[in-house]
């Protein structure tokens, strides 16, 4: 809200570090890049040290690449239970 409100990303504390680069997490970075998205002219990201734009279908793509590597890890562990109970039942059947 910030930078639609025109503060500037380039200003830089006592130590010299810019908003971006003391920002607390991820989401307050990426509040930076989706800005640089969408005003690419209005102050110089590299000298605020905004690394690269963050677009609407970047984020999408992103999401999505999330969401399939989940889905893969949870069906390796359904795997992984699966043969661990096949493993059970055939040593309750050799005893």
């Amino acid at each position: 809200q910030l930078l639609e409100e025109g503060h500037d990303p380039t200003s830089r504390d006592e130590a010299g570090h810019t908003p971006y680069a003391v920002a607390a997490d991820k989401n307050t970075r990426d509040a930076f890049r989706r800005h640089m998205a969408r005003h690419p002219d209005a102050w110089d990201y590299a000298d605020a040290g905004v690394p690269s734009a963050l677009t609407e279908d970047m984020e999408a793509a992103q999401a999505a690449k999330k969401a399939e590597k989940k889905a893969k890890m949870k069906s390796k562990a359904k795997g992984r239970d699966e043969a661990s109970e096949e493993r059970k039942a055939a040593g309750a059947a050799a005893r």
